[in-house]
């Protein structure tokens, strides 16, 4: 929070120069601009990808503010020819935020707002009293807006591109109808995960209390919906889940309504019925625990997280403790060169503190670019993982 207003932007999942296109130490001050420019070459993946604010010292607080972006490359049709992809009547981006203003929570824009000293105004009706209850609100958001409602057209296909650009919440994504009708006679279909096409679709039943979407933060969802004829409205919200175990944030609140008119008559034999998608680079995960790894392919990973005896730093004004990788903070200069091609494993490992103490921290440990596979994790604290 110490730089509330200076920024620069990071995408997820895009084949990026983290030196020069995607450089996150890259500073833009207050009333200064720089134009982001990326090659994307022929043979990159089509998906859905995510851009946000990535400047130390004030991520947080403006991603908080609901500024990020979904980042799409779209397929070109003579990959999807005479697949159900071609088949899709609109092709939407979803960008699920959340809004908390006076809960006192790492989350509330006031509070942070606050703290950080921004300069910006944040234009709100209502000033929260931190004295009592009446005046928090928190609540989501899909592309800015509380609760907006879907219109489509009874047979055709949608593609709902879902980016999870909360701050540290996990949405899991439910349907509850409201209509004359039975049940909605609508299907929905998971064809990609961050980018990475399926072998074929998934089926949700939102409906029913073992099926949901779940989606971590950064985390990206592509699903196909087609409703037959929908008596009502169909409203999709997040809910508390127990899959993810304790210790996990799971936001609650409403999302979207989807309302459906006359479309077209289509045949309803094949409804939630999975279908086969077009083969795509790169091809789905492939399980990797039982490939032998060279030698010179594998490394050890210490995190380095600030003990009770580490020394604090002084930033703009601010205390700030040490944290690194195996001791070392981030100099710019990249660590590992990979090959493709290659499995490579990597030991995480969050042990042993800066000042030599047990570890109290965890940190979750993320790719921006490529997906790679937990072979093995021993403990939530005192960790290793593989």
């Amino acid at each position: 929070f110490r730089d509330p207003n200076t920024t620069n932007v990071h995408v997820h999942g895009i084949h990026a120069s983290p030196v020069f296109e995607d450089n996150v130490f890259t500073v833009i001050e207050p009333g200064d601009s720089r134009t982001y420019s990326y090659r994307i070459l022929q043979n990159h993946p089509a998906g859905t990808f995510y851009v946000h604010p990535h400047y130390h010292g004030s991520s947080t607080l403006q991603v908080g503010y609901a500024m990020s972006s979904a980042f799409i490359v779209h397929d070109s049709y003579e990959s999807i020819k005479g697949t159900k992809l071609a088949e899709i009547q609109e092709d939407i981006a979803l960008m699920i935020g959340y809004v908390d203003i006076g809960s006192g929570s790492g989350r509330d824009i006031v509070k942070n707002t606050v703290f950080s000293e921004s300069k910006l105004p944040l234009g709100l009706d209502i000033e929260p009293d931190y004295s009592g209850e009446n005046t928090k609100i928190s609540f989501l958001t899909v592309n800015g807006k509380y609760n907006p409602t879907l219109s489509i057209k009874n047979g055709l296909w949608y593609r709902l591109r879902f980016v999870n650009a909360v701050i540290d919440g996990v949405l899991s994504l439910k349907s509850v109808y409201m209509g004359t009708s039975k049940h909605a006679d609508c299907e929905f279909h998971g064809i990609a995960d961050d980018g990475i096409y399926f072998e074929h679709s998934r089926i949700f039943n939102l409906a029913s209390s073992e099926s949901e979407i779940i989606l971590s933060p950064g985390n990206r969802k592509d699903i196909m919906v087609r409703c037959f004829s929908l008596d009502g409205e169909l409203h999709i919200s997040s809910a508390a889940t127990e899959i993810l175990g304790g210790g996990t944030t799971t936001l609650s609140g409403n999302l979207f309504t989807i309302t459906s008119s006359t479309g077209i008559i289509s045949d309803k034999n094949d409804m939630n019925k999975e279908f086969l998608l077009p083969a795509m680079w790169p091809k789905l995960y492939q399980d990797l625990r039982d490939v032998a790894v060279a030698p010179e392919h594998q490394f050890q990973l210490h995190y380095t997280f600030p003990g009770p005896n580490s020394k604090t730093d002084m930033r703009a004004g601010r205390p700030y403790k040490f944290y690194g990788i195996n001791g070392e903070l981030y100099d710019g200069i990249s660590k590992f060169r990979v090959r493709r091609n290659v499995t490579y494993e990597w030991i995480i490992i969050n042990e042993v503190a800066m000042d030599g103490t047990t570890a109290t921290e965890s940190h979750p440990f993320h790719m921006h670019t490529n997906h790679f596979q937990v072979g093995d994790n021993i403990s939530y604290l005192n960790t290793r993982l593989i």
